[in-house]
């Protein structure tokens, strides 16, 4: 694949390839020979002919780098999403991931599960949103002890209400306390399915059904204790402390989240977070 080089336009180090896939990137349609004397303009220390511009222009073509429209040149779509792929995934692995959410689907088409580590629990709610967009269903299955996303993760970590394709939940909260029973509220009061006080959900940080995909999440125990005690001293919601909450999901710790994919074990789940619903006359 061509690989994109990022010093200043006017180096001579940069490539003439790479000039032109930079000033593409601010300007286009372009033809050849606006394309040649723009690199005259931005780079007049670098020396140039329209002939190599015309070279670089047919070799970027040939790549898949750039595509010719009727009125000139501009980047292929497809050349840029193959850059953000990669990004993603070198991304991925520093942060320790090691493992897309696409990259996990392909991963699950031949093996029966997986096992992801994460660095913090941020990192793992932020690969949670991209479950979510990457695994086209309808719905979602949940049951944890604690759930702290009505506060502040859709808007502080998603950036946006409406992160997620995700819209209706069945949720079952471990909790009992005012704070679990605010977070079901929400819940419900969005469209979604919640209860709380489900002895049996106490067991799980979390556990999420998305289709096929069974997800279960582990955490060490450390920093799941400080969580719960964040969660559990909480008499009015108005209380909760946000900037604690972040400190520590941004804390480093071992997380692991462990994926199968299995239609049968999926719908067991679901009949079960369905079950307790039912029994709180939260679903028919």
């Amino acid at each position: 694949m061509y690989k994109l080089n990022l010093p200043e336009i006017d180096s001579k180090n940069m490539s003439t390839k790479d000039k032109i896939v930079m000033i593409l990137s601010h300007t286009w349609p372009l033809n050849t020979k606006k394309i040649y004397n723009t690199l005259k303009k931005k780079a007049p220390s670098v020396t140039l002919t329209y002939q190599a511009v015309h070279k670089s222009i047919k070799e970027l073509l040939e790549a898949n780098v750039i595509v010719k429209e009727d009125e000139g040149y501009r980047i292929n779509a497809k050349w840029i999403d193959s850059l953000k792929k990669f990004v993603d995934e070198v991304k991925d692995e520093y942060k320790g991931i090691g493992m897309s959410a696409e990259k996990m689907i392909k991963e699950l088409e031949t093996k029966e599960s997986i096992t992801l580590k994460f660095g913090t629990v941020e990192e793992a709610y932020d690969w949670w949103v991209e479950i979510e967009e990457t695994v086209f269903a309808n719905e979602g299955y949940n049951m944890c002890k604690h759930d702290a996303y009505p506060f502040v993760l859709r808007h502080m970590l998603h950036k946006k209400q409406d992160a997620g394709r995700i819209k209706l939940w069945y949720q079952v909260l471990g909790g009992s306390g005012k704070v679990d029973a605010w977070c079901s509220e929400q819940y419900n009061k969005s469209g979604s399915h919640s209860t709380y006080g489900i002895k049996e959900a106490e067991n799980y940080w979390a556990l999420l059904i998305i289709g096929d995909y069974v997800i279960h999440d582990f955490i060490d125990e450390t920093i799941k204790k400080q969580i719960f005690e964040l969660f559990e001293k909480i008499e009015d919601p108005a209380d909760f402390d946000a900037k604690k909450f972040y400190e520590l999901i941004r804390k480093p710790t071992t997380y692991i989240a462990q994926i199968t994919k299995n239609h049968e074990i999926a719908e067991m789940y679901k009949k079960k977070i369905l079950s307790y619903l039912k029994k709180a006359r939260k679903i028919n």
